[in-house]
């Protein structure tokens, strides 16, 4: 799912990539967006939409980090109110790579 994720990015501009497997902070991706800013994302494959924890998660790993990324959570089912609600006051983009690809 990263390495597509990847792929498809490169298609809209980005230069990412994927991060190692552990110790990555649950970040999945990082890179540069097409405005040259750096950019973090986590790619979720649940069978269920994303909950609040997720998105928690990217908070604590953004703030971990001085280039204060652009952070990004892809997922294939959507999201739960919380995480959305949540997701909103601070920042994090929610986006669902179905919705994305249909775009095009």
């Amino acid at each position: 799912f990263e390495v597509a994720l990847v792929l498809w990015l490169k298609r809209q501009g980005y230069n990412s990539r994927t991060t190692q497997y552990s110790k990555d902070g649950g970040i999945d991706l990082e890179g540069i967006d097409p405005d040259g800013s750096p950019v973090i994302i986590q790619a979720k494959r649940y069978k269920d939409k994303v909950g609040v924890a997720v998105v928690r998660e990217m908070m604590g790993v953004r703030q971990t980090r001085s280039d204060n990324p652009r952070a990004i959570i892809y997922s294939l089912r959507g999201y739960t109110r919380e995480a959305t609600r949540l997701a909103l006051e601070h920042g994090i983009e929610l986006r669902d790579i179905r919705a994305d690809l249909l775009k095009l």
